[in-house]
């Protein structure tokens, strides 16, 4: 067996044979190839650069069917998407209408607890990184109760908004439970697009996901942009 179907199911890369493949996050635009795959004896080794949380893709193969709860190759899974994608004037207006309902980092909410358990010291500093009360879990199909989320803001080469990436967490900062997926891009992620986490300098550094920019921030104290799978 390989990974043939996986990569059929959810975009991406195949290599050496059919057991390598740089496939997209859960929730992350179908050009992102940040989650390395690797078969060996049958079993799907998963790694997530950046902000991509192996666990998070291990709980996507197993619930499609492509692997067992071993991490073994079923051979089977559902190949098909669950749902149709949005139109993108749709994913465009969600992710704007989510980032105005959100509130600014405050240093006592979920999404700095959040933050401080990952090591992040100057979070209320940085810019487009916000607080939403209560993001809904289907973005799309609005139901139920949302869940607290860290929100940071997406913007194109022109500072635009085009999308939002969601953590959704619990009231004392962890992940949420009973997700499949704790983390998820909504909207548009053109080439060039970015989390502006400081303005533009002369001397600053990139990262790929929003966590480890802002640690790498703290550590060379130097204004910062995620650029989210290198987009």
């Amino acid at each position: 067996m390989t990974l043939h179907g996986i990569v059929a199911a959810l975009g991406g890369d195949l290599y050496s044979g059919g057991r390598r493949a740089n496939v997209p996050a859960p929730g992350h635009s179908a050009q992102d190839r940040s989650v390395s795959l690797l078969l060996t004896d049958n079993r799907v080794v998963i790694h997530g650069f950046g902000g991509s949380d192996w666990r998070t893709v291990r709980d996507q193969l197993h619930d499609r069917g492509f692997i067992d709860v071993a991490g073994r190759l079923t051979g089977g899974g559902r190949t098909g998407a669950s749902v149709p994608r949005p139109d993108p004037r749709l994913r465009l207006r969600t992710a704007s209408d989510l980032w105005a309902g959100c509130r600014g980092l405050d240093g006592g909410g979920p999404a700095d607890r959040y933050l401080r358990r990952r090591a992040v010291q100057g979070a209320a500093a940085a810019s487009n990184l916000g607080f939403h009360p209560e993001a809904p879990v289907s973005v799309y199909r609005p139901r139920g109760r949302g869940r607290p989320a860290l929100i940071a803001r997406i913007s194109d080469e022109q500072d635009q908004l085009t999308a939002v990436e969601l953590t959704y967490l619990d009231r004392s900062g962890r992940l949420a439970p009973g997700l499949g997926l704790t983390r998820k891009t909504v909207g548009l992620v053109p080439a060039g697009a970015a989390v502006r986490l400081a303005p533009a300098s002369a001397e600053m550094l990139v990262g790929e996901g929003v966590v480890t920019t802002l640690c790498a921030m703290d550590r060379f104290q130097l204004p910062g942009w995620a650029l989210m799978a290198a987009n």
